[in-house]
């Protein structure tokens, strides 16, 4: 089943953002039993041969490759698909006019304004003609819209109605800055957001994601109304070489 489909399902996931520019990162989320990874092509350093790697890491794996892309760029995201992308996450996403672009920049035409070409997605034009590409039976990547600020929450429902957005991601740290409770993204107005648009995206049979770092935080967006979650692979590395050093002093002292 596609990442997209469990999405359309509101099935219960767990991903990692992936800032590592190592295809071992990606596999080793595989191995531990993760459902997707969002390669950070914002804030992490991969350039295009490394995110091919991890691409292929990820589909040799089992896992799907999601990229967050830095902002809204119809041939940057067609490009990424081109690698093989499963999907792309957008970041601060403000209306409904944004969200219809971002569709039409993933799709073929007559539906979108995605440029074909004859690369990996398609076996090089080998595993798929162009016109199996289009119509009613294409397959389309998973499309998720992340919601940062007031303005996004204030649009929200009109993004989640646009016909095409899998997923809403809250970017739960920008928007603690622009709520002003800077780094907290477990207050309680941020967590009354999650509930909040975790309702709205229920009514429209969409799902809800939420960043975290501990199981504890899972738990808690969950209890709020999410059907996903992504934490990091650094600052979970971060948080298992701690623990083991935790460990291992209280063990010999």
């Amino acid at each position: 089943m596609t990442l997209r489909k469990r999405l359309q399902n509101r099935e219960k996931i767990f991903g990692c953002f992936q800032n590592i520019p190592a295809p071992e990162a990606t596999e080793a989320a595989a191995f531990a039993g993760l459902d997707f990874v969002i390669i950070d092509l914002e804030h992490a350093f991969i350039d295009d041969s490394c995110l091919g790697a991890i691409i292929r890491a990820a589909e040799s794996t089992g896992i799907f490759p999601v990229v967050r892309l830095p902002s809204i760029d119809k041939p940057r995201i067609g490009k990424i698909l081109d690698i093989g992308a499963s999907g792309i996450v957008i970041p601060h996403v403000h209306s409904e006019e944004e969200a219809r672009f971002i569709v039409s920049a993933t799709r073929y035409p007559p539906d979108g304004e995605r440029s074909a070409a004859g690369l990996r997605t398609s076996g090089y034009g080998r595993k798929k003609h162009i016109a199996e590409l289009v119509g009613p039976n294409a397959h389309h990547p998973t499309i998720i819209a992340m919601i940062e600020d007031k303005i996004g929450l204030k649009e929200a429902e009109k993004i989640m109605a646009v016909e095409g957005i899998d997923a809403i991601l809250l970017g739960t740290a920008d928007l603690s800055m622009d709520m002003e409770v800077p780094g907290e993204s477990s207050h309680p107005d941020i967590l009354a957001k999650v509930a909040e648009i975790s309702r709205k995206a229920e009514t429209r049979g969409i799902s809800v994601g939420v960043p975290v770092i501990t199981g504890e935080q899972a738990n808690t967006a969950f209890e709020k109304g999410a059907t996903f979650v992504t934490t990091s692979d650094i600052y979970t590395l971060i948080g298992g070489l701690e623990q083991f050093l935790s460990d291992t002093r209280t063990t010999n002292c």
